[in-house]
């Protein structure tokens, strides 16, 4: 066998796994994308409590259960784990001055399996 040929995908190789065997090759593996949406708030006022939340799904749309989502908000950060419908929620007391900062909503993937996503938007933190 020539551990320099491409991988087969025949009846003798199921599933189009690389045949480098014993070689000390790496096969390769397809990643999957994700996505994140955002749906939590995007305004709130100074001291107050605001509602964070974000769906992770995979690139057929199915969700992401059990994964760690990053709420960065200005100068704050804040995370989250996912449940079964692949919802992260938080909640976040603003500490920083009025004025219109970036949110983002980010994970990191999984090594072999997702693809890290982020979405970001800008919050409006008010005077009252």
């Amino acid at each position: 066998m020539n551990p320099l040929a491409a991988p087969r995908c025949d009846s003798s190789n199921p599933g189009g796994a690389s045949d480098a065997g014993s070689t000390g090759r790496a096969s390769s593996v397809a990643t999957m994308g994700s996505k994140v949406t955002y749906t939590g708030s995007t305004f709130g006022g100074p001291n107050k409590s605001v509602a964070l939340s974000a769906t992770v799904t995979d690139a057929l749309g199915r969700p992401l259960a059990g994964v760690v989502v990053t709420f960065k908000l200005g100068s704050q950060t804040k995370t989250a784990t996912t449940d079964a419908t692949g919802v992260a929620a938080t909640t976040l007391v603003l500490t920083q001055k009025p004025g219109l900062y970036p949110l983002t909503a980010s994970w990191p993937g999984i090594a072999n399996q997702y693809l890290p996503a982020s979405t970001s938007i800008l919050f409006s933190l008010n005077k009252k």
